[in-house]
């Protein structure tokens, strides 16, 4: 089926136009859906009629029909009656925008300006309060150079009256020291005289002590030659002594050999003593266990035989008890001479005798 050209060339998409569309521009793009170009009466396009129709078949909740096409150009021709105050109205907002945008600019200009004011105010009220804070600061060091100054004032005249009281003792003490120095005068001149008698004292003493040297002098040579004769005398002495003293070395050394000698015999004579006293101990011991061992023998034997003397003594009492009975019955029946009689006395002898001692 051939293409028509209608087919082929797009067409405007407002209802009222449909008008073929130009084609995208040399370097292509998106096409065209409204009439670039064409205006209707009011300078309105292509595009802002359908969506005038648009808004339009929206408040009808229904497309409009063709019926409607006179009610679409009234509608027209009064949307374009009352976009031209509306246009008037923008306008007028416009400006007013523009009037209002000034002022608010204005106004932030001085909004601006009253903060960077303000600001200053802050520093310049800062600066005052630390202008006033090293006021008072130095107020304060005023106020401590001022007690710092009347105590030293105060010092100043507590070393005025310390300097008073100092001089008043250093007079006092000079004082002192003349008396002592007069005093001093005094004793210099006793001592003077002190001196010069001591002097002559000594002089005498001297003297004194020159003849005491050469008495003693010669006291002494008498007890050097006396010392040095006993000396000699010693000397002789110390030799007997040394030679006396080898002899008694030589005596002591005999006797530490015959003592050594002797502790060796007495040693060998307590080992041996020792040897013997445990001999005759293990003898002694043996012996003392064989009496035991004896004397336990004789004492089982004793007991043994302790028995036998008492099974003995029961059997001798049995038998007389026995023949105390024997002569009971023999006296009871003497005077009987029948033989009956006689026959049970002898039997009854006869049970005793079988009858066996207690034990």
């Amino acid at each position: 089926m051939p293409v028509t050209p209608a087919e082929k060339t797009p067409l405007c998409a407002f209802a009222r136009c449909k008008a073929p569309l130009p084609p995208p521009g040399p370097r292509g793009g998106r096409p065209f859906e409204y009439c670039p170009d064409r205006a209707w009466p009011g300078g309105h396009t292509c595009k802002q009629l359908a969506a005038a129709e648009a808004a339009l078949t929206e408040a009808l909740e229904a497309p409009p029909s063709p019926n409607l096409s006179g009610s679409t150009s009234v509608f027209v021709t009064a949307a374009t009656q009352v976009l031209h105050p509306l246009e008037e109205l923008g306008a007028a907002l416009r400006e007013l925008k523009g009037a209002t945008t000034t002022e608010l600019r204005e106004a932030a200009e001085q909004v601006d300006r009253a903060k960077a004011e303000a600001a200053q105010e802050r520093q310049a009220r800062e600066h005052a309060e630390a202008v006033a804070a090293r006021s008072v600061e130095a107020v304060t060091e005023a106020t401590g150079a001022k007690a710092a100054a009347e105590a030293a004032r105060d010092e100043a005249l507590a070393d005025a009256r310390t300097a008073r009281e100092e001089q008043a003792a250093a007079m006092k003490r000079r004082e002192e020291a003349e008396t002592v120095q007069r005093g001093a005068l005094l004793d210099l001149a006793r001592v003077t005289a002190e001196r010069d008698a001591a002097r002559h004292q000594a002089e005498q003493s001297t003297a004194t002590a020159a003849a005491t040297v050469a008495a003693i002098t010669a006291s002494a040579d008498q007890r050097v030659q006396a010392a040095t004769e006993a000396q000699v005398t010693a000397r002789e002495q110390a030799a007997e002594l040394r030679a006396e003293l080898t002899s008694l070395r030589n005596q002591l050394s005999e006797r530490t050999t015959r003592l050594v000698a002797a502790e060796a015999t007495a040693e060998r004579l307590r080992a041996e003593t020792e040897q013997r006293v445990e001999r005759i101990t293990a003898e002694a011991e043996a012996k003392l266990d064989q009496a035991r061992a004896e004397q336990d023998r004789r004492a089982a034997e004793l007991g043994a035989q302790t028995e036998r003397a008492d099974s003995l003594q029961r059997a001798h009492d049995h038998y007389r008890r026995v023949v105390d009975r024997v002569a009971v019955l023999a006296g009871a029946h003497s005077a009987s001479d029948e033989p009956e009689v006689t026959r049970q006395t002898l039997e009854a002898v006869a049970a005793l005798t079988r009858e066996r001692p207690d034990h």
